[in-house]
């Protein structure tokens, strides 16, 4: 009830009624506590899981799909065929193979054509995918989401825009790639964007060590004990989803409606990897409506019932990497619309079903 009925008070009714807690602080001060005041938490959604390939005997190793051949393999071809068959007899290791081939046959036309082929090599942006995920390198992290995202079917809008809170006069600068907009065609309606930013939790972590440290005028064993506690408090509280995500995707809102004002709504995203985490990264998606900014932006004023938002959190494997962008983009076009398709995919959909179609004339 008590969350309910803050979500009706303005901002500073809610600091009249909790004098005790500090509630207008830094982002990076923010706990789960400020966002069930702002009206604005989080809600965790399934996964987002790779598809699974279309015949059984399709295998993916790294991402690239490697299909079952029915041609006989190198230990096949020099077996005799009654051997081929026997259940009982082990055949010899390949080394042993290649070693006789060599004494007993020195032609190095065919001693080069029983090598084994080398690896499947990755796609651009299958590297680019296992990059980010393996890198504890944030210049490189960077770079491999922007490769991502501005190669691709619908890329993003490059901008050097800073990520930029705004509360009455108070302009705080927030940490951040701020991609800028993500255009997706909705039909029947005119284009929308989404604004997407990425950062790793580490950035995170290490910003809010070093805004408690600063916040200490004199460094003794009294203010390093204080900060050890406040900084394993706010670090303990952020163990789930970390609450400075919230402030970012309110920043870009805030942004969104200074560039096209009008809107009711604006969606914004948040990606976020760890470097302590190599298998996954979270996307956060909100749809902030502009009543909620109009809250932030007249604090004294009581806001609408309208003004929350719920912050929807969804996590995404690296791996496959060969499907992680496709997989990305997916995940940021909201429902109902139109997303705009790889060409080399549609290629692979259309023989897909011209197969089917063959097989069911065939009988």
């Amino acid at each position: 009830m008590a969350a309910q009925s803050s979500e009706s008070l303005s901002l500073r009714q809610l600091q009249r009624l909790h004098p005790r807690e500090r509630l207008q602080v830094h982002p990076l001060l923010w706990t789960s506590r400020h966002l069930d005041l702002l009206g604005c938490p989080f809600v965790d959604a399934p996964p987002i899981t790779a598809s699974l390939p279309r015949s059984s005997q399709d295998t993916c190793r790294d991402g690239v799909r490697i299909v079952a051949s029915s041609k006989p393999s190198l230990h096949e071809m020099h077996d005799p065929a009654g051997r081929r068959n026997a259940p009982c007899r082990s055949r010899r290791p390949l080394s042993d193979l290649d070693s006789n081939i060599g004494t007993n046959q020195p032609d190095t036309k065919q001693h080069s054509a029983l090598t084994l082929p080398p690896p499947p090599s990755l796609p651009e942006h299958a590297r680019w995918a296992k990059v980010l995920a393996g890198s504890s390198i944030l210049s490189v992290k960077e770079a491999m989401v922007r490769a991502l995202f501005l190669k691709r079917a619908a890329p993003a809008k490059p901008t050097s825009t800073p990520c930029v809170l705004h509360f009455e006069t108070n302009r705080i600068r927030l940490r951040g790639l701020y991609l800028g907009a993500n255009p997706t065609s909705v039909p029947s309606h005119k284009p929308t964007e989404s604004s997407i930013s990425y950062l790793d939790a580490s950035s995170i972590r290490d910003a809010r060590s070093k805004y408690l440290k600063d916040s200490c005028q004199a460094w003794n064993s009294i203010t390093r004990s204080l900060y050890n506690t406040r900084l394993s408090v706010l670090q303990r509280g952020q163990r789930a989803h970390d609450s400075y995500v919230t402030a970012i995707l309110i920043a870009m809102a805030q942004h969104q409606c200074r560039s096209a004002p009008g809107k009711s709504i604006y969606r914004v995203h948040v990606l976020l990897s760890d470097v302590d985490n190599k298998s996954r990264m979270i996307i956060y998606t909100a749809e902030i409506p502009n009543s909620f900014l109009d809250k932030l932006a007249h604090p004294r004023r009581r806001p609408p019932p309208s003004a929350a938002f719920q912050v929807q959190a969804r996590t995404i494997e690296y791996a496959p990497y060969a499907t992680f962008q496709q997989r990305l983009s997916q995940a940021l076009i909201p429902c109902g619309t139109k997303r705009v398709r790889d060409p080399d995919s549609d290629n692979g959909d259309h023989e897909h079903h011209v197969h089917k179609r063959r097989r069911a004339d065939n009988g």
